[in-house]
């Protein structure tokens, strides 16, 4: 029906660093972006809103160690 494209300038200098092991035991970093999707039906029209958090990282690493 449609495509929704993001930029991510705004909230690139505040991802931080995650690190996984992968199945051959080696550390892989990755980064994550937790965000929702909003989309608004009109009589005429329809729009998509990406909606995300920032500057929130005392609320996400309380999370964390949960």
């Amino acid at each position: 029906m449609c495509t929704v494209t993001v930029q991510l300038d705004e909230v690139v200098n505040s991802l931080q660093p995650r690190v996984t092991r992968n199945d051959q035991g080696k550390d892989e970093t990755y980064y994550l972006v937790e965000y929702d999707t909003a989309l608004l039906f009109g009589l005429a029209e329809f729009k998509a809103s990406v909606i995300w958090k920032h500057d929130v990282s005392g609320v996400l690493d309380q999370r964390q160690r949960n």
